[in-house]
């Protein structure tokens, strides 16, 4: 009886990322302005603290933490801080050889967990697999490390493209979902982000927070869940660590003061708390933050 005969499958690539430029983290200063550049390939502005202004050809956009620009090639951008605060932004640029990410070009996309994972994974990556940060003239170039682990490279690549592919399937779900329902998902949920944001020096509750939206807490925490993929509690401590971390920069108070003004009930809870996510106490992330590989910008 003869072999039944296989057919081979070639897979295709919708997103073929071909090139890495270049990967940074940069620290910004209060008054940092970048006067603007276009070259020939894509490039991501990911705001990962504070607010800037980048303005993609005629376009000027407000890209606020958790936001995430992607630039064209060939497209004039420049970016500036905004209320005289300091700023983390995470770039990275490429060549992609489909096309396949024009539907995303000058868009302003708010990042889910997910997409969040990737980036944090990309840098660490990067770090791994490269000479970073690239801060001096001489490297201009992206230059390996002689000890980068085996496929370095390759899950870097791989990271990014997923990363581009669940922007494109987030951006076909929501032209395909109830742009009514999900404008007001995202409205309510919003309120609930600006709620938390102007009340980061106070002590809220779940039930405080329910009670000033006027939903269920059910209802509301579901919504939330669904817009920014964690809990509104979790979401509020992050807030608060993140505020954390910006005092800590700026060297002017103690930790027991930053503990008190941010409303955490005791030094030594605010000190767990932050040692959970930083993996290091609030006085080594003091001692330590500019020794990390990012990149202060003055």
């Amino acid at each position: 009886m003869p072999d039944a005969p296989y057919f081979r499958c070639r897979l295709q690539n919708q997103v073929s990322v071909t090139e890495l430029v270049t990967i940074h983290y940069f620290e910004y200063g209060r008054t940092y302005v970048y006067p603007g550049e276009r070259h020939d390939f894509w490039e991501i502005m990911y705001m990962d603290r504070g607010s800037v202004r980048v303005t993609c050809g005629e376009q000027a956009h407000l890209l606020s933490r958790g936001e995430l620009i992607l630039l064209p090639p060939n497209v004039f951008h420049d970016l500036h801080t905004v209320a005289d605060t300091p700023s983390n932004m995470f770039i990275v640029s490429f060549s992609e050889e489909n096309g396949a990410l024009a539907p995303l070009g000058g868009r302003i996309l708010r990042l889910t967990a997910a997409a969040r994972d990737l980036i944090r994974d990309i840098l660490r990556l990067g770090e791994a697999t490269f000479l970073l940060p690239m801060t001096r003239a001489d490297r201009r170039r992206l230059q390996r490390l002689p000890d980068a682990p085996f496929g370095g490279e390759q899950l870097l690549r791989l990271r990014l493209e997923e990363l581009l592919i669940l922007l494109l399937l987030r951006q076909d779900a929501s032209h395909r979902s109830s742009a009514a329902k999900a404008r007001y998902d995202d409205d309510i949920a919003g309120r609930v982000m600006a709620l938390l944001k102007e009340n980061v020096y106070r002590r809220l509750t779940l039930s405080d927070v329910t009670a000033a939206m006027g939903y269920g807490k059910t209802y509301l925490s579901n919504v939330f869940q669904r817009v920014y993929g964690r809990s509104i509690m979790d979401c509020y401590t992050q807030l608060k660590l993140n505020e954390a971390k910006f005092l800590l920069r700026q060297g002017s108070m103690t930790v027991s003061q930053i503990s008190d003004c941010l409303g955490f009930s005791s030094p030594q809870y605010f000190s767990k708390r932050f040692s959970q996510v930083m993996h290091m106490s609030p006085r080594q992330y003091a001692s330590s933050v500019r020794e990390d590989w990012t990149t202060t910008v003055e």
